[in-house]
């Protein structure tokens, strides 16, 4: 897997970048039938996530789309 600026990424890069579009799916696609404290933490993470791909250059997508 590469970076946008065409970077291999590394071993744990690769695994951070998995838990993150993971992460980000599940609160897309069940984001409304979460409990309220598990969409907020969800929400954390993901901000969390977000910066880490970010500094990868993965160029993620902007989270404010997401509504939970």
């Amino acid at each position: 897997m590469k970076n946008c600026v065409g970077r291999e990424l590394s071993q744990y890069e690769q695994k951070i970048a998995e838990v993150y579009e993971n992460l980000l799916g599940v609160v897309r696609d069940h984001g409304q039938e979460m409990q309220p404290f598990a969409a907020c933490n969800a929400r954390k993470a993901l901000g969390a996530l977000w910066q880490i791909a970010n500094g990868m250059d993965l160029d993620p997508d902007q989270l404010y789309d997401i509504h939970v």
